[in-house]
């Protein structure tokens, strides 16, 4: 059935007619124009299929929403279904059969425009028919819905965001209209009380009352009283009855939404979120603090709390020992004076007072290493961390310092400065972590690497970095789970691996991991040795790219592609999937060689095999077979399709000219693989195929397989 283009003689919808010589009445005029652009602002256009003439016109404003011309577009029916998307021509054509059986016609479908958008339309109309029954044309309107679809779509996604956000968020929403005595609430409210969704939502005041526990009701009736007087907003925890009878805690937030003319508050809205947990977590806090003061009594690490000045306020055994004198003894002394060497008594006074008027809070913020000297004037060295104690006002009244002694630690990290020392100087990464990947220790190599700061850490200091940040997932997840582990069987772990440079991007390294069981109640350790092999790699790289890649149109060469099509034929073979191959040649390569030099033949080569590499899918190989020949393998495909792809290079090499040498023209020759045949027989019929198509003239494509009349007669495809 034709289309035909919106002309003068079809009226707005292509349904009426006007005297041969183009004359109109004025009226007529107007009341046509006032009609397409009252089409043009709804987007509306109108139609009819006539079934005597068998012609299909369309107003204008069909035309506009297809996006095509009027005086340039004449289709069949087939062309008009080409434009419905390919998911809809079924539902298309089904709808148009129901409507000459005698049903509406009344579809939504997507289009595609010659521009390439994808539109959406409704489309409703009716079938006339004779009085025999016949169908003598159908009346309809097209109406471009695409907008609104989008806005439906956007609302859609917007709610699905909204209900997804209070699933995730857990909190209820609530609804209080005062005069009708109805509280609402969703199933969120009853949920987290242990109810089914679908319990009855409304309650009357004092049913809601009655649900909230007895401890909070002056609280939450006070609330209650100032919101309704004039408040914004209010914020309130108290406990609801659960279904199970026991009590959950509720953070309760609302604020009135509606007033009357009067201004008295009408309807309010608010919400509900579970806070149990949390309830939960400060009653555990509260009993963790009461254990924590049993533990300063028997705790293995010197604790004392210093008051004012600096004066001992609490010593606990382990204070005493160290120190080398009695609890009753060293109370009321000032702590700086007789304990702390001269050399760091300012410092560690002046952190003091900073904690007692509020301008510090921690001193385990700065990690602070002093030492004390005990009754009997021996150096010891203390790690030490301190809390700020507070009055009923929440000012300082106190600080309570916990020390550990560090000087056996000490003295043995001076030891190892020996090797640190050596390590330093190495050029291969070293680093030592614990079992989690934490790093102690990482030599000025490994600084330098990753752009960190110069030196090493203070003794006792871990590096602010560790395994996890330095190497990707892949080498960290190896590391952690076969190389710690091996290491520990064997002693050490070697390995391949990989580490993330100062720019982000991953560098091939080999690796080597050495276990360090703890010894004397030292925690387990690792060493690693990490040795760039970036330039190694790079050198392989190379190698295999010429080995396998064509060094002039860097495609792959003739032995890569060799070896996939073994491997296709291997999977074809097995599984019964089909595939062809194409082989293509330059037109007269020879003379533009002669004509321009090999330089430019050069030229044009890598830009052909650029253009032809743009045209395949990205499942295909594609690659120089030889010479000014190429060859392509496209997987999943039968002769038919890959003699149109085929045609979409050739079209593709021939309209676009070449810079230097202006229109270069290829020849292609195509075959589908026959289960049973080898490779050499399948790129023989290839060749032959090409053959063929340069005896026929060149520029062309022609292809077949077995069973064809002969060899000499194979399928072909023209330009």
């Amino acid at each position: 059935m034709e289309i035909q283009e919106g002309d003068t003689n079809s009226g707005i919808d292509g349904v009426g007619t006007e005297p041969s010589d183009g004359s109109r009445s004025p009226p007529c005029i107007s009341l046509e124009t006032e009609l397409l652009e009252a089409q043009r602002i709804a987007q509306v256009g109108s139609w009819l299929s006539d079934f005597q003439e068998n012609v299909i016109r369309w107003s204008p404003e069909v035309y506009r929403i297809f996006g095509l011309s009027p005086n340039a577009w004449h289709a069949t029916h087939e062309a008009f279904m080409s434009l419905v998307h390919p998911e809809d021509r079924g539902r298309v054509q089904a709808a148009v059969d129901a409507a000459l059986a005698g049903d509406a016609y009344d579809i939504e479908h997507r289009i595609l425009r010659p521009d390439g958008k994808i539109r959406i339309v409704r489309e409703r109309g009716k079938v006339e028919f004779d009085g025999a029954g016949r169908p003598l044309q159908m009346i309809g309107t097209v109406h471009d819905i695409t907008d609104r679809k989008w806005q439906e779509e956007e609302l859609r996604r917007r709610e699905l965001r909204f209900r997804l956000a209070q699933q995730a968020a857990r909190f209820g929403i609530w609804e209080w209209e005062l005069a009708e005595d109805r509280i609402h609430w969703d199933a969120n409210c009853w949920i987290m009380l242990g109810y089914a969704p679908d319990t009855p939502g409304v309650l009357s005041y004092a049913q809601w009352r009655a649900m909230v526990h007895p401890d909070d009701l002056e609280d939450v009736d006070e609330q209650w009283r100032r919101q309704l007087a004039g408040n914004d907003r209010f914020t309130i925890e108290f406990r609801y009855e659960c279904s199970h009878g026991g009590w959950a805690w509720v953070q309760g937030r609302g604020q009135v939404i509606e007033y009357d003319d009067e201004g008295q508050p009408q309807r309010l809205m608010g919400t509900h979120v579970d806070i149990s947990q949390i309830k939960r977590a400060e009653q555990q806090a509260h009993q963790a603090q009461q254990r924590a003061k049993a533990y300063l009594n028997t705790a293995g690490v010197i604790m004392l709390t210093l008051g004012r000045n600096g004066i001992i306020e609490m010593a606990n055994q382990r204070a005493c020992s160290t120190l080398k004198c009695d609890a009753r003894s060293i109370v009321g002394l000032d702590w700086f004076e007789q304990f702390v060497p001269e050399r760091y008594r300012h410092d560690m006074r002046a952190r003091f007072n900073a904690m007692m008027t509020n301008h510090i809070l921690r001193l385990h913020e700065s990690r602070m290493d002093s030492p004390i000297l005990t009754r009997t004037g021996e150096k010891r060295w203390i790690r030490w961390t301190a809390v700020t104690l507070r009055d009923e006002r929440g000012l300082p009244e106190a600080v309570l310092c916990s020390g550990e002694d560090i000087t056996e630690q000490r003295h043995a990290w001076q030891e190892k400065e020996k090797i640190v020392q050596i390590l330093e100087a190495a050029p291969d990464i070293v680093c030592s972590c614990d079992e989690h990947g934490r790093i102690h220790y990482m030599n000025r190599a490994g600084l330098a690497f990753w752009n960190l700061p110069d030196g090493l850490p203070q003794p006792g200091e871990p590096a602010p970095v560790s395994l996890q940040d330095l190497q990707p997932d892949w080498a960290i997840q190896r590391v952690l789970k076969e190389g710690f582990p091996a290491a520990l069987q064997t002693g050490h772990w070697c390995v391949e691996s990989a580490i993330i440079n100062a720019q982000g991007e991953e560098t091939p390294v080999h690796q080597t991991v050495v276990a360090h069981p703890p010894e004397n109640g030292d925690a387990l350790r690792f060493s690693t040795l990490i040795r760039d092999i970036s330039l190694q790699k790079r050198y392989e790289t190379e190698l295999h790219r010429q080995a396998f890649e064509d060094t002039l149109t860097a495609i792959p060469n003739r032995r890569h592609f060799e070896s996939v099509l073994e491997k296709e034929l291997q999977r074809a073979e097995r599984y019964g999937h089909p595939f062809s191959v194409m082989l293509l040649d330059v037109d007269h390569f020879k003379s533009l060689n002669d004509r321009f030099g090999h330089e430019v033949g050069d030229e044009v080569l890598y830009a052909l095999a650029q253009r032809l590499d743009q045209c395949r899918r990205a499942s295909d190989t594609l690659a120089r077979w030889g010479g000014e020949e190429f060859i392509a393998l496209l997987p999943e495909i039968l002769l038919d399709q890959a003699i149109q792809a085929a045609e979409g290079m050739r079209r593709r090499i021939e309209d676009e000219p070449f810079k230097t040498v202006g229109r270069v023209t290829i020849s292609l020759g195509v075959a589908q693989f026959f289960p049973g045949e080898t490779m050499r027989d399948l790129i023989r019929r290839a060749d032959q195929a090409l053959y063929q198509a340069k005896s026929q003239g060149r520029n062309q494509v022609a292809g077949f397989f077995p069973g064809s009349p002969s060899p000499d007669s194979p399928c072909k495809g023209r330009g």
